[in-house]
């Protein structure tokens, strides 16, 4: 038997399941690791196809396994189909006397005790299809953790009253926990009530047809069975336990006015269900047609527009600190929209949202750069000190997918601790989603995507107890400006925006410790230098190669870098190097001494480039000097420009020396134009960057053979994988070629390879 970690009764399900289907086509290996999780239970599931004769063996018990799938009890004479169910009740914590083949007494009352726990009559101890489904799925039918005994009493009774009823329909877990497979258990309750018991056209889903149907309820009522639906909601919807009486008394007339109130819903009558109550006890948009004093827009206003949405009743406007729609038009606030808002009367709340939704976006490192975009664009509009910024999950997550989402909030956190929290972290999202990252303390505020009635984090789930605004419809807004989109968006009070900015520009914070921190360590990591996340700023660094030495530092400013002037400057704009580097680097390098020109040529393009990716805005000053003892010393000085203004500039700079000793007895030389070279790399890019090379302030010589022997050329440059590297280029070049890097050398010709040992790096 396999060691594992889980459940021992697992463990023996998993290697029964290997032994006995590992020959078949459609079964896939299982890891033995006693751990009851989705691939044993398709296990079983295809399995119990298999034994039963389904031609397709997918995993899947739906209306076609059902059809043929037979109750299993005593009587049955196919051993593996007995094995199947003693193995579904190990995998779901029931004792049944082993995996033997035998329906005796032991899987009976596993049998029992299963359908009571899904809320039925223990019967003789069969089990027919809908508790062979359930049996052989991660559902839980016992009380789990967090999970309410008044929860799982009303999951039970749903599957009793109403799930047996309907075919093909799953029983819905008993474990306590309100979810959107309990409220859907609950629509299709209603719509069953609806059509006088009848199964027509019962299918769980919210709808206008479902909400005209529902009878209004107030106290005294006796519709018990509908009571007892609008329990059931309240326990999903305000998570309190409403009875299961069906009894309309003082008590759940209280419980209905405080679900009103929590709500904030307009137009209601207190206390009673009515058509308004009904539509946001069911769905998590509510009644759509409700007045709402909130609401949302992707386009930019004017003062005709703002004073449109005041004139219709609104009085507060989410609007985008920055992004595009469709990439095309712009949906970021301006400080001239800004003043026709206020000047409207209405008060403003800010959404940063840019980029595609998607789960890979939600990363930590997602989080600390976008707070830092969303930081800067309220600063520089002049957002006030403590005001709340909405950061959106516009994306349909599920349970599996909270802590990547927390770890994008813990991003924000870091960011928005920096700068002292003059700023607040609010979500956007839905219901389960807003709650999860709250409760966690990462997000102070939450605005609620209740519109999105198909993400799974709404239905079935109480909104947020912070909630600030909840979007609930989409519409076509008629201003005296045009029509454009706007979203409805009921208001809490818990938070009113801003009705004032302060002067733009003025207050923009500098970008904290950690984020130049970050800058700096990326940037020597892409040049192939060590920097830990600890360094000290004003520093000097070393790093030591055969004949070389790099020294390198930062500074906390780009005015801190000594200033003792440099021979060349190369612009960089958005990453990308704004002069011609080949003529800058020939000017430089011109005034080099024959001796070095020869021996060395010119500093590498590629590491200019590279830099200037990293920086992505600033300046790269390009020198060189020899010390007394006759050593040359190439330098790079480097200013990043990380945040600006009309009035604010915020900068870190970058130093880098490469020193060492010209090569005095290397043979002559014909002279070449640095152009060409340039031209052969950048022809041959895409080879380099297979190869992997990482140029540091080096120098590259591609020099043709002689007769009788090597070119002896000293090149300081920095690779990370020398061999491969050298071998790769030398490999795919056109001509017989000596490299010589940092001290070392490889021979493509065979003569020399013969020489100097074939495939082997030799010192000078």
């Amino acid at each position: 038997m396999s060691e594992a970690k889980g459940d021992p009764r697992v463990t023996e399900v998993q290697e029964w399941l290997n032994e006995t289907y590992g020959g078949q086509s459609w079964f896939t290996k299982l890891t033995v690791d006693g751990m009851t999780g989705a691939g044993t239970c398709k296990a079983l599931c295809k399995a119990l196809q298999y034994e039963i004769g389904v031609k397709n063996v997918d995993g899947v018990i739906g209306a076609g396994t059902l059809a043929v799938c037979p109750t299993i009890g005593a009587t049955v004479t196919n051993t593996n189909l007995i094995k199947i169910i003693q193995c579904g009740f190990y995998c779901k914590g029931y004792e049944c006397g082993g995996i033997t083949g035998h329906y005796g007494a032991a899987v009976e009352i596993a049998a029992q005790k299963f359908k009571m726990d899904a809320g039925f009559d223990a019967g003789n101890g069969e089990l027919q299809p809908i508790f062979i489904r359930a049996l052989l799925n991660t559902d839980a039918f016992v009380l789990v953790k967090n999970g309410k005994d008044y929860v799982r009493e009303a999951q039970q009774y749903l599957n009793n009253t109403y799930i047996v009823k309907l075919s093909n329909w799953a029983l819905i877990p008993c474990n306590g926990i309100p979810n959107r497979n309990m409220m859907k258990a609950i629509i299709a309750g209603l719509q069953y009530e609806e059509a006088n018991h009848s199964t027509s056209g019962v299918d769980g889903i919210y709808g206008k047809n479902t909400l005209s149907k529902a009878p209004t309820l107030s106290s005294g009522t006796a519709k018990t069975a509908y009571v007892k639906i609008v329990q059931m909601c309240l326990m999903c919807m305000m998570e309190t336990n409403a009875g299961m009486d069906g009894a309309f008394g003082s008590a759940l007339k209280k419980q209905i006015e405080e679900f009103q109130k929590f709500y904030c819903l307009s137009g209601v009558t207190s206390g009673t269900v009515d058509r308004i109550t009904w539509a946001s006890l069911l769905s998590s948009k509510g009644e759509t047609s409700r007045a709402a004093k909130a609401c949302d827009t992707s386009t930019v206003l004017n003062y005709a527009k703002a004073k449109s949405l005041y004139d219709a009743g609104y009085r507060y406007v989410g609007r985008y600190l920055s992004g595009t729609v469709g990439g095309k038009r712009s949906k970021a606030m301006t400080a001239e929209e800004i003043a026709d808002i206020f000047k409207a009367g209405l008060r403003i709340f800010a959404i940063f949202q840019e980029g595609t939704p998607s789960m890979s976006r939600y990363t930590l490192e997602s989080g600390v750069s976008e707070a830092q975009k969303a930081l800067s664009a309220a600063r520089q509009l002049g957002i006030p000190e403590n005001a709340i910024i909405y950061f959106a999950i516009d994306y349909d997550v599920m349970e599996s997918g909270i802590n990547a989402v927390k770890q994008y909030f813990a991003g924000i956190r870091r960011v928005f601790e920096k700068a002292g929290y003059y700023y607040h972290a609010g979500i956007y999202g839905a219901r389960n989603v807003c709650s999860k990252v709250c409760n966690s303390g990462l997000a102070e505020s939450s605005y609620v995507s209740d519109m999105s009635t198909g993400f799974s984090g709404n239905l079935g789930y109480k909104i947020p107890e912070n909630w600030a605004f909840d979007q609930f419809h989409e519409y076509q807004f008629p201003s005296t400006d045009g029509t454009f989109g706007l979203d409805k968006v009921g208001y809490s009070g818990r938070y009113n925006g801003f009705a004032s900015v302060t002067k733009a520009n003025e207050m923009m914070p500098d970008v904290s410790d950690d984020y130049r921190r970050q800058k700096a360590v990326k940037l020597f990591k892409a040049l192939g230098l060590p920097l830990g996340a600890g360094f000290k700023m004003a520093t000097k660094y070393k790093y030591y190669q055969p004949y070389l030495e790099v020294t390198y530092s930062v500074y906390e400013k780009a005015e801190l870098l000594p200033d003792e002037g440099v021979k060349a400057t190369v612009t960089v704009e958005n990453g990308k190097i704004q002069t011609d580097v080949s003529n800058t680097m020939e000017t430089i390098f011109g005034k080099l001494d024959t001796k070095y020109t020869t021996d060395l040529g010119i500093t590498s393009a590629f590491t200019i480039e590279l830099i200037s990716k990293e920086i992505e805005n600033g300046n790269i000053g390009i020198d060189f000097k020899l010390n007394v003892v006759g050593e040359l010393i190439l330098i790079l000085k480097c200013k990043a420009i990380l945040r600006e203004d009309a009035l604010t500039r915020y900068t870190m700079g970058y130093e880098i020396e490469l020193k060492y000793l010209p090569k005095d007895d290397s043979a002559p030389q014909e002279e070449y134009e640095y152009t060409e070279l340039y031209n052969w790399m950048m022809e041959n890019q895409e080879q380099v960057a297979t190869a992997g090379v990482v140029l540091l302030l080096g120098c590259w010589v591609l020099a043709e053979l002689v007769s009788g022997g090597t070119v002896n050329v000293m090149i300081p440059v920095f690779v990370t994988t020398l061999p491969k590297v050298v071998e790769n280029l030398v490999k795919n070049s056109k001509t017989s070629q000596a490299f010589c890097l940092t001290g070392f050398y490889y021979c493509r010709s065979d003569s020399d390879f013969k020489k100097k040992n074939k495939n082997r790096w030799h010192f000078l």
